[in-house]
């Protein structure tokens, strides 16, 4: 049995994550080409899960969202990694 002190009670459901803490916060996105769901759809899906997404391709970009026909390596993107 856990000591009293570390078990909290609560009224709502219990998140393993701290408040705000998101999956995928800190990342950058970019989304290329053109994908089966909007843009803006999948923008909102990405900010919702605590990702940016971005325009320009860096080397702080974590993935590119794409379709099928768009394979690229980073020797296309001329990133050095």
């Amino acid at each position: 049995m856990f000591p009293s002190d570390v078990v909290a009670q609560s009224a709502g459901p219990v998140s393993s994550r701290p408040e705000g803490n998101k999956p995928l916060s800190g990342w950058k996105l970019a989304i290329i080409g053109n994908t089966t769901k909007s843009k803006a759809e999948l923008t909102k899906a990405i900010m919702d899960l605590g990702a940016t997404v971005v325009l320009n391709i860096d080397k702080k970009v974590a993935a590119c969202i794409s379709n099928k026909s768009k394979t690229f390596t980073t020797i296309q993107w001329n990133l050095g990694i």
